[in-house]
């Protein structure tokens, strides 16, 4: 491996040098982010059952880079995720990736990780990741129950409101 300093972007043509008959620049991107977290605490908001939009955004590599999303420890690929989307801008790339699907019960606390990287060697890997919290559908019931008084020979009744967590 050879490593030659201060070369700008601009050399990605052919250059010769010694034994090597190409030099090939990569740029690592400058940040990496999950659009819809929150910066200060890395959490992402979503709600139970319904249907959720992950956005990764790479800024300032070259060549065009590669952007992975992976849910928890096991490295799992969510389904639901689209193309990469590339803007060439400065001779730099931003690639973005969104990923949707409808988070259940299960997804609470889960750690996603976006990754943005090169294939071969070296991979100039750059990631960012957050926790996702969610909020449970409520739903109000109200049910109505009679009561007959046999002695008075009336009915009375009762409204009861409840709560449940789906």
């Amino acid at each position: 491996m050879i490593n030659i300093l201060d070369v700008i972007l601009s050399t990605r043509s052919h250059v010769k040098c010694g034994y090597f008959n190409y030099v090939y620049v990569s740029v690592k991107p400058d940040t990496t982010h999950i659009l819809n977290a929150d910066p200060g605490t890395h959490t992402i908001q979503g709600i139970v059952d319904v249907p959720l939009t992950l956005t990764c955004v790479s800024r300032g590599g070259y060549p065009q880079q590669t952007v992975d999303w992976y849910k928890g420890a096991a490295n799992e690929i969510p389904s639901g995720c689209g193309v990469t989307n590339y803007v060439l801008e400065n001779d730099l790339y931003t690639a973005e990736r969104a990923c949707t699907f409808t988070p259940t019960k299960t997804d609470n606390n889960a750690m996603f990780m976006c990754q943005s990287s090169y294939s071969g060697t070296p991979a100039l890997a750059v990631n960012a990741s957050a926790v996702l919290i969610l909020q449970c559908k409520i739903l109000f019931l109200y049910r109505v129950f009679e009561f007959f008084n046999a002695r008075l020979a009336k009915s009375f009744y009762a409204t009861f409101d409840f709560l449940k967590v789906l």
